[in-house]
């Protein structure tokens, strides 16, 4: 029997022709053994505790049961483990490490025999504890008894291993299709659908009449059923924007689309996913009665169920991506809108007296907003408004299809603003008013934002009748290439024409330092790397590290080009290149590098090229394990501890949340520097950055790009560096005072003579604080002024992870009971990582400040050791410090991971040794001391009048 059936095998395998559906049933059956782990062993153990308990066998609860099965697998393993040792039991301990580490095989090839070994032990199990009485005697005896069980199931499984193989295939060969019967292709190899088929239907029918008889209204529970699948479709169309997530967007919508042929197909994996997601999505509901929030959770677990059985049923999911069918679901919008409305509504009728009045006063403001956009089209200098605002109205369709995510913001604005008018003043003339007001700003500030708005949309906008054309992104896109990667060449005047540029270029001409001194303007800004000159004119606004660009506008930036750069960004260069510095001056001042700099130059390039800069990433794992561990503990005490235990909420939690606060801002400064992930193409956002400081740490991290990587660049330098310039309230050199513009009025003297009592109380107070309102500030600044599309929409993203941050921080808040208990955990938490700004400063204060010039004269390796100091700490305060004890080698090499920086620290050593350059390490404590110190003395020579 078993010698035939191997051999109609491979006459099978060696059949070139092979149908679509026999080769589903086969993939089916090479991937089912995930799913017969987890059926059999929910189904087994699910039944017996189900039985057990009806009948009163068990007078213990599930989580008991569950917990004595989890002791008793670990038991089982370590037997296993043990009798391997002793050569008289190695041959059983064997086969009782392989029911552990072949589980898989084992479900998969054996399913039965695996089944019923399961069962039996269980029972065992759960028998002894009862009979011996429960507590910690009764678990010591049920282990025991259970291993043994499971040693002597193992010898029996493995004896009747052939019995048990024979009567399943036997059992499967019963339903065999004519299709394989004609062919002769035994079912038992196949792995048709007869026996999966069996557990489905076990489980799927546990599993609904669970859902039947928990589900208040089955009505309201096939509704949101419905309803939720919309919203996945929904998810699966937002993933397909992102290019990295197109593949996971269209699985997604796949399994909405093709469901019929999914079930045929896959029945498996589709009675799984849909029996945990409706459960999921209706236990939600009976559980919070919120149905918004079981649509939320829903489309969440949606996502989650489906990606990953799609990666378990086909391995190749990381491969090619499945191609996009070109004809995009005529529904896609109809669902977006449906989820975006049902979202709104649920929230509006559950405040309204009446429904009704809800839809009325939507009704009356979505005409205010066609009238209004009518109007505006009657007057010049509003017709371009209304054309907008028209095409809102007359293409719907299309405007929910091509951007649905801004649909749902811009409608959700609109119902929002009118029900909380009619909310608070009853009026159904103030409210659709003020709705339509509101919608009419939301939809003007979304195009002038640019989202979804292209040159040849807003000519479609102008034109109502008219058809958007298909290639109009692309021809965007195109334009806006071209418009960064012709540079605008003016090698004396500042302006030329193409074919001067051109001429230019081919010919390599030659620049004085005195004709590139002279572009300088945010108009005109060329740039010399490695002795050629660059017209940066046109794409310096899009500069992806910010305005840093203009201050190394006509001089030479070769070694901050190199330093903040990773090495593929050189071959982006040549677009840009206009000459050369001319040959008789490249061996001037400005243009020959040191000594000290060529081994500088020498050692980046070693650290390159000998993978230095590469992350790993299991030292960041372990980083953010430990800020993770801080913040869910910080939460924990609050949540679960009673209110009597009032300073281990407030305080305790405070202070936990503050040091993860301050362990999460090393982690996304690090992040930032592409120190974590190195990005695979520039100019983009960084989102493991924007994460980790908006909606976790609550701060811009376009502000922190802007801000520090000008500090980077010109540490210390007096009055422009954004992150050391304090003046009136603090002054940190002599040489500030020397800036044009900079004066020392009444404040500022007084500010400044008492600088070394408020120093460290504003630090640590407020530090935090001043975060957020800069923050802010910046990135709503960002939002209408800035200088790019992509820039106003980072803004916009760093707005919205504040947001988020602020949503949660305060939820958190208001789980303390009383007002002064909300007062101390604030200030705990913010006062805790006000150690964080202190951290910062004394890296750099006191040290040595050059102007630009000097900084010029000095070159990047020699000033940036002379504006930064290292901390010196023990083996078990690193962690404490996050990198910044190293900050010289930070500074130096800003891209570095954190865990190779003590690595480097010898190479810097050595050169400096060799060159004579101060090579600053000090304590914590000492170089707080010499701040104060300094602070102080400065302080005195004000007062005296010693500095003008």
């Amino acid at each position: 029997m078993v010698d035939s059936s191997r051999t109609c095998c491979v006459a099978v395998d060696q059949d070139p022709v092979q149908e679509d559906g026999e080769e589903n049933d086969i993939a089916m059956g090479a991937c089912c053994s995930l799913f017969l782990i987890a059926s059999g062993l929910i189904f087994v153990g699910g039944f017996v505790l189900q039985e057990l308990g009806r009948v009163g066998s068990i007078p213990f609860s599930s989580l008991t049961a569950l917990a004595l099965a989890g002791l008793a697998g670990a038991s089982f393993s370590v037997c296993g483990v043990v009798l391997v040792q002793w050569p008289l039991t190695a041959s059983l301990g064997k086969k009782l490490v392989r029911r552990v580490t072949h589980a898989r095989s084992n479900w998969e090839t054996d399913a039965l025999r695996s089944f019923c070994e399961v069962g039996i032990w269980l029972g065992v199990l759960w028998g002894t504890f009862r009979q011996s009485g429960g507590g910690a005697g009764g678990i010591v005896v049920a282990l025991i008894c259970s291993t043994f069980a499971g040693c002597l199931l193992a010898i029996m499984g493995d004896a009747l291993q052939e019995h048990l193989r024979a009567f399943e295939n036997r059992s499967r060969d019963m339903s065999a299709s004519p299709k394989h019967a004609e062919k002769g292709v035994r079912v038992s190899e196949a792995f048709p659908n007869s026996g999966p088929m069996l557990m489905m239907a076990l489980y799927g029918h546990g599993a609904i009449q669970i859902i039947y008889q928990h589900s208040t209204n089955i009505v309201i529970s096939c509704l949101l059923g419905s309803l939720a699948g919309l919203g996945l479709l929904m998810a699966s169309k937002l993933l397909q924007l992102w290019p990295p997530m197109r593949h996971a967007g269209v699985t997604l919508q796949h399994r909405i689309t093709n469901t019929a042929d999914n079930w045929r197909k896959f029945p498996i994996r589709s009675a799984i996913e849909s029996t945990f997601w409706g459960g999921i999505v209706i236990g939600t509901y009976e559980f919070h009665g919120d149905a918004l929030q079981a649509l939320q959770v829903g489309t969440v677990t949606g996502i989650i169920i489906c990606l990953s059985s799609e990666l378990y049923w086909h391995h190749d999911w990381q491969g090619e991506a499945v191609e996009q069918e070109s004809g995009e679901p005529a529904v896609a919008p109809v669902c977006i809108f449906a989820y975006a409305i049902f979202a709104m509504l649920v929230i509006i009728f559950a405040n309204a007296d009446h429904w009704s009045e809800a839809v009325v006063t939507g009704t009356i403001a979505g005409i205010a907003f066609t009238a209004a956009g009518q109007l505006l089209l009657q007057w010049s200098p509003t017709h371009k408004a209304g054309h907008i605002i028209n095409c809102r109205v007359v293409r719907s369709a299309q405007n929910w299809s091509k951007y649905p995510l801004r649909s749902v913001v811009e409608v959700s604005i609109f119902l929002g603003a009118t029900w909380a008018v009619y909310g608070e003043s009853r009026s159904f003339v103030l409210a659709p008013g003020i709705g339509a007001l509101t919608s009419l700003a939301a939809v003007l500030g979304n195009h002038y934002l640019g989202w979804g708005v292209s040159e040849s949309a807003e000519q479609t906008c102008d034109e109502p009748g008219s058809k958007p054309s298909l290639g109009s992104k692309k021809i965007f896109r195109a334009d806006s290439t071209a418009a960064i990667a012709k540079p605008v060449q003016s090698p004396s005047e500042g302006t030329s024409t193409a074919g001067d540029r051109k001429t230019a270029v081919d010919r390599k001409q030659r620049f004085t330092w005195d004709e590139v001194s002279k572009h300088t303007g945010y108009d005109d800004i060329w740039v010399v790397i490695d002795h050629k000159v660059y017209d940066l004119t046109g794409w310096a606004p899009n500069h992806p590290g910010g305005s840093i660009i203009y201050k190394f506008a006509g001089v030479d930036a070769s070694d901050q080009f190199a330093a903040f750069h990773q090495p593929r960004v050189g071959k982006r260069l040549p677009r840009f290149l206009i000459g050369e510095i001319d040959d008789a001056e490249k061996n001037s001042e400005l243009s020959q590098p040191s000594a000290v700099t060529l081994e500088y130059r020498a050692l980046r390039q070693k650290l390159w090229s000998e993978g230095y800069f590469e992350p790993d990433l299991s030292y960041y794992k372990q980083v953010s394990l430990i800020f993770v561990l801080l913040i869910l503990s910080s939460i924990a005490l609050i949540l679960v501890l009673p209110e009597s235990y009032f300073w281990w909420r407030c305080l305790g939690a405070g202070l936990l949340l503050g040091i993860g606060w301050q362990q999460l801002a090393f982690l996304g400064h690090d992040a930032a520097h592409n120190a974590v992930v190195k990005s695979k193409s520039g100019g983009g956002i960084n989102l493991l950055a924007w994460f980790l400081c908006g909606p976790l740490f609550g701060i811009s991290s376009s502000m922190w790009n802007e801000e520090h990587s000008m500090h980077h660049a010109i540490t210390l330098r007096p009055r422009e560096d954004p992150q050391f310039n304090y003046l009136p309230l603090w002054l940190i050199s002599p040489k500030e005072l020397q800036v044009p513009g900079t004066t020392l009025d009444r404040m500022t003297r007084a500010l400044v003579s008492i600088q070394h009592f408020t120093f460290l109380p504003l630090v640590v107070l407020i530090g935090r604080f001043n975060f957020y309102l800069i923050s802010m500030a910046f990135a709503l600044k960002r939002c209408f002024i800035a200088p790019s599309r992509a820039a106003r929409m980072h803004g916009f993203l760093d707005v919205t992870g504040m947001i988020v941050f602020w949503t949660w921080y305060f939820a958190l808040v208001r789980q303390l009971e009383s007002t002064s208990a909300r007062w101390l955990f604030v200030l705990a938490s913010h006062w805790a990582c006000g150690i964080l700004h202190v951290q910062l400063l004394l890296s750099h204060l006191f040290t040595e400040t050059f102007t630009a010039e000097e900084e010029r004269k000095e070159q990047f390796f020699s000033f940036q050791l002379k504006t930064t100091r290292n901390i010196d700490v023990e083996w078990y305060e690193h962690w404490f410090h996050g990198g910044l004890e190293y900050q010289i080698e930070h500074h130096l090499f800003p891209q570095l991971p954190r865990h190779n920086l003590h690595k480097v620290k010898p190479f810097v050593l050595d050169i400096c040794n060799r060159h004579g350059i101060p090579y600053t390490s000090t304590g914590a404590c000492e170089a707080l001391s010499t701040v104060m110190q300094n602070f102080r003395q400065l302080a005195w020579d004000i007062v005296r009048c010693e500095i003008a």
